[in-house]
């Protein structure tokens, strides 16, 4: 503990309330390997890769009022949700527009403000729309701007009285501590050949080849580590594919697709050079049979089996 104090002063240390994880959140397995370590909140977290069902994740969960503290102040700008995000709403959109039957019910979990939901209403007005969010700030947003309909709270929480076409979880799931119970949530709410669309970051290899990279160079000094680079440290999960894959197949999703997903536009003035990377990474998808995606997130559509009776 003493190597830490200085390390402790320098970033000025203050209590967190949180709590850690002594099992895989999904599984529940306790057979889990260190992968590495970081500082967030004054906290010291351990990132597992789970033995059981694959999933990669970290084993401090801070208290909900700091999460929910942290959300109400959080990604409420509007240039956010208008430019940095506006290819990805449009690939979402494209996507519900495409897959949800006439008159359809769609609902966009973590919606935040609205943003995509409008987009998607601009072309299918026929679709009756939902939106869900931790933010009571930004469900008042989606209510009085755009007139959708808003489930507000925790999504495994909300009380939900239908089932929807459509379900949407962009950018949202890796912060859900429960994950376990979402999954089953989000499976219990999808209709019969429905779709469940999620977004979700595509940086485990990255993240893989650089603690490998670390623990190689760093040996002696592994207890120390701080940083883990290519993670978002809010985030609670690493999702691979083959994880997803695995994970919806039980829960009726047949027919998982990957797709590159659209780049944040963070410098609007070589916004030209997001969309080309976009592009090509469609090229690289399709060229490599669906093998190889080399944007940033990822897509996954599943698609809902029909039950036999």
């Amino acid at each position: 503990p003493e190597e830490w104090i200085l390390y402790a002063k320098q970033h000025h240390f203050r209590k967190v309330p949180s709590r850690k994880l002594e099992v895989c959140p999904d599984c529940y397995s306790r057979n889990r390997e260190k992968l590495g370590q970081f500082i967030y909140y004054s906290n010291l977290i351990c990132l597992y890769e789970c033995r059981g069902c694959g999933l990669v994740y970290t084993d401090t969960i801070s208290e909900h009022s700091t999460i929910e503290k942290h959300f109400e102040g959080a990604y409420k700008d509007e240039c956010y949700f208008n430019a940095m995000r506006k290819y990805v709403f449009e690939e979402i959109s494209d996507l519900v527009k495409q897959l949800a039957p006439t008159g359809g019910d769609v609902l966009d979990v973590g919606g935040a403000k609205g943003h995509l939901l409008e987009m998607v209403g601009e072309g299918r007005p026929d679709l009756r729309r939902g939106l869900n969010d931790l933010s009571s700030i930004a469900c008042q947003w989606a209510s009085s701007h755009y007139q959708l309909k808003v489930y507000c709270g925790r999504f495994t929480a909300c009380e939900f009285r239908q089932t929807f076409d459509v379900i949407t979880m962009i950018d949202v799931i890796y912060y859900e501590p429960d994950l376990h119970m979402l999954w089953d949530r989000a499976a219990s709410l999808v209709n019969d050949e429905g779709y469940l669309i999620v977004r979700v970051p595509n940086k485990i290899a990255l993240i893989r080849v650089y603690l490998k990279l670390f623990s190689m160079i760093f040996r002696s000094r592994r207890d120390l580590q701080a940083v883990i680079k290519f993670l978002n440290p809010e985030h609670i999960y690493v999702f691979s594919r083959k994880y997803l894959r695995q994970r919806l197949a039980p829960l009726g999703f047949e027919a998982v697709i990957f797709l590159p997903s659209a780049v944040l536009a963070r410098r609007p003035w070589i916004r030209w050079i997001y969309k080309l990377w976009y592009q090509i990474a469609q090229l690289v998808h399709l060229g490599s049979l669906g093998r190889f995606i080399i944007t940033p997130s990822l897509t996954v559509v599943a698609r809902r089996k029909k039950k036999t009776k």
